[in-house]
């Protein structure tokens, strides 16, 4: 592997001061470093490895009244701690807590696991239903930009995010209705330290009709998927079981799972289509 430059700058000011004179090199970010290991190729092709983790602008979460803003390199363990995610979105948590063990945890952060763009990345359904956004910031200038979080992933292992270019924040409007129900569950071999087979996340609002839903799904496509014509079948319906049965129905039409070394594409489906009746038994239980 060739010599690399490495950086691990204290704040953006100190990383573009550093990087100016380095624009057509060829630039990896790093942060938490929990897949280090599975970028090996990406490694050996950079010329410079920035480490994020030190820059005091992505370490903070903080909020006004309308949104919640998570820096992007703050540990998973702090982002379960922090009191606004606790208030405001408790599917965060439910999923954050499902990756790794309390170790990774530790190391592991959002922004990483947005970044590796897996299909089985946790922490992607909830903020999918959550309809957070990506701050996405230029290494070589001010410019940033805000990507819906819907229009993020590509394919597996690849964003909107240019070479150039890493997470700043994520930020998540603030629901402000009462009574919402929140849903996540993931299935893997075990409830954690592994990779999910499939995933769902849910977010409704249930008052003798489904006055409004919103479902994500992980691990059943190539990206994570918003379940857009199922949400569209179950608007004001009441939830009995000629409802669920059609709703799994459209749900199993819309996603695209593989056979793979963890799960075949028919248990996918179905443990999927079981997920969505859980999450809708749940709102008149």
């Amino acid at each position: 592997m060739k010599n690399k430059i490495t950086f691990s700058p204290k704040n953006i000011a100190e990383l573009q001061n550093k990087i100016l004179d380095y624009k057509s090199q060829k630039v990896v970010f790093v942060a938490g470093c929990t897949d280090l290991f599975l970028k090996t190729e990406k490694l050996k092709n950079a010329d410079i490895i920035i480490n994020l983790s030190e820059i005091s602008e992505l370490n903070k979460i903080f909020s006004n009244e309308n949104y919640v803003y998570i820096g992007s390199v703050i540990s998973m363990n702090k982002i379960i701690q922090n009191q606004k995610i606790i208030k405001n979105f408790p599917i965060l948590i439910q999923a954050l807590r499902t990756i790794g063990s309390v170790q990774i945890r530790n190391r592991a952060t959002l922004g990483g696991n947005l970044a590796n763009a897996s299909p089985a990345g946790d922490s992607i359904p909830p903020l999918m239903v959550l309809e957070a956004e990506i701050l996405a910031q230029n290494l070589f200038d001010d410019s940033s930009k805000k990507i819906p979080i819907i229009k993020f992933f590509l394919e597996p292992g690849k964003t909107l995010l240019k070479d150039d270019e890493f997470i700043q924040h994520i930020e998540i409007p603030i629901l402000k209705e009462k009574n919402i129900s929140y849903y996540f569950r993931k299935v893997g071999q075990r409830d954690s330290l592994t990779i999910s087979k499939t995933s769902l996340a849910g977010i409704c609002k249930y008052n003798g009709k489904i006055k409004w839903i919103k479902l994500a799904a992980g691990s059943i496509a190539p990206t994570v998927l918003r379940l857009s014509e199922t949400e569209k079948f179950l608007l004001n319906k009441k939830i009995n079981n000629s409802n669920i049965e059609k709703a799994k129905s459209i749900l199993k039409s819309e996603i695209s799972p593989i056979s793979d070394i963890r799960s075949n594409i028919k248990y996918r489906k179905e443990v999927t289509g079981n997920l969505l009746e859980e999450f809708l038994l749940s709102q008149i239980s």
